[in-house]
């Protein structure tokens, strides 16, 4: 009786490892998948920062 009880722990343990694993390597893709939408977003901002300037001087060429 209880070498069963240690046995239905052992296999809960490694039941609950392997679900955490999982869930640690899912995390992991999507912090990337975040990560490469940040940067996509951050060059984008850098982009329209540069058209603000431009037609920022363009307008003041103009007064």
């Amino acid at each position: 009786m209880f070498m069963g009880l240690i046995t239905d722990f052992r296999l809960a343990f490694v039941k609950r490892r392997e679900d955490l694993d999982l869930k640690v390597r899912q995390l992991r893709r999507e912090l990337g998948d975040v990560q490469q939408e940040y940067d996509r977003l951050m060059v984008e901002l850098t982009s329209l920062d540069t058209v603000k300037e431009e037609k920022h001087l363009i307008k003041h060429q103009w007064l």
